[in-house]
């Protein structure tokens, strides 16, 4: 009997250490599996774009480019059927208050898909990752530019998601940008 309760406290405390660390290592597992079920993968993007007026009375080479910084820890499957830039002109016209480009400029004038060809597309956690389209356009007008980069949802959930970038694109003068000089190197 005596040894049975020597056993017993020498055991008890190592049991009640062992079983206890368990517990916490296994708490802290399951709490971050969660955490990270609802994390999603998170983009940032800056937008840049450059003009080259290819006849300074009708058209223009546009080249609209999106830097996405990817500042989740997590991968970003990208939909590369849907990823797209979406070009609207803005109409004369406009009646003063607010846009929705949707429904006040109608359906884009163009559409580029950059990654279309290609087939599953990552961005990687904590890069930078550009993608860049041109466009041929008239003068002068202004434009609105759209990027959006929607995730894969055979990789994310069947829940559709897209970031979105949109910026001005400035064409009614050609002189003020240089146009001259443009053509001056182009033709020599």
């Amino acid at each position: 009997m005596n040894d049975v309760l020597t056993f017993i406290k020498d055991w008890v405390p190592a049991l009640g250490v062992i079983i206890g660390t368990t517990w916490l290592i296994l708490r802290w597992a399951i709490e971050q599996r969660i955490r990270g079920l609802h994390e999603m993968p998170a983009l940032t993007g800056e937008t840049s774009s450059a003009i080259l007026f290819l006849n300074a009375q009708e058209k223009f080479l546009l080249s609209a480019e999106v830097n996405w910084i990817s500042t989740s820890p997590r991968p970003l499957y990208v939909d590369p059927g849907k990823t797209r830039f979406d070009v609207f002109r803005l109409p004369g016209d406009l009646d003063f208050g607010t846009i929705t480009p949707r429904s006040d400029l109608g359906p884009p004038l163009y559409q580029a898909y950059p990654l279309k060809d290609m087939g599953d597309f990552v961005f990687e956690p904590k890069t930078n990752n550009h993608l860049r389209s041109y466009f041929i356009l008239k003068v002068p007008a202004i434009y609105f530019v759209r990027a959006k980069v929607y995730r894969d949802t055979r990789h994310h959930g069947k829940k559709l998601f897209a970031w979105t970038r949109e910026w001005l694109v400035d064409a009614r003068n050609p002189a003020a940008a240089g146009a001259e000089e443009v053509e001056a190197q182009n033709g020599a």
